[in-house]
C-alpha cells in the first residue's frame, strides 16, 4: 500500500480486467483484444513499478543512497521503454480503429448502392 501511495497508483489500477469488460459497440473483437492487451501491459508495468518501489522502501533502511540511485535509474529506463510501448500500442489501436471505421463505411455505401439498384 505504501509503495502504491508513493507512486500515486490506485489499487484498482492493479486489478485484472476481463476481455469482456472492454466490449463496446464500436469495437471489433480484434480492437477489443488490442485494448485489453494495452490495459494489461500498463497494469503489469504499474505492478512492476509498485514491486520495485516496495523493494526500494525495504532497501532504503539498509543502503539508502546507493540502492535508491540504481533503482531510480532502472525504473526511469523501464518507464521510458513502457512509455514508448504504450505510444506504439496507442498508434496501432488508432490505425486499427480507423481502418475498421473505413471498412464499415465502405460496407454501408456498398449496401446502399445495392439497395438502390434493387429498387430500380
Amino acid at each position: 500500500k505504501e509503495a502504491c501511495a508513493r507512486l500515486g497508483i490506485l489499487p484498482e489500477e492493479l486489478k485484472k480486467r476481463s476481455l469482456a469488460s472492454f466490449s463496446r459497440p464500436d469495437l471489433t473483437k480484434k480492437l477489443q483484444k488490442k485494448a485489453w492487451q494495452h490495459h494489461e501491459s500498463n497494469r503489469k508495468a504499474l505492478r512492476l513499478d509498485a514491486v520495485e518501489e516496495r523493494k526500494r522502501i525495504i532497501q532504503t533502511s539498509h543502503d539508502e543512497e546507493e540502492g535508491a540511485k540504481k533503482d531510480r535509474q532502472k525504473l526511469a529506463r523501464e518507464r521510458a521503454r513502457l512509455k514508448e510501448e504504450k505510444q506504439k500500442l496507442q498508434k496501432d489501436l488508432e490505425k486499427m480503429l480507423a481502418y475498421e471505421m473505413k471498412m464499415a463505411k465502405m460496407r454501408e455505401q456498398r449496401e446502399a448502392k445495392l439497395e438502390e439498384e434493387r429498387k430500380k
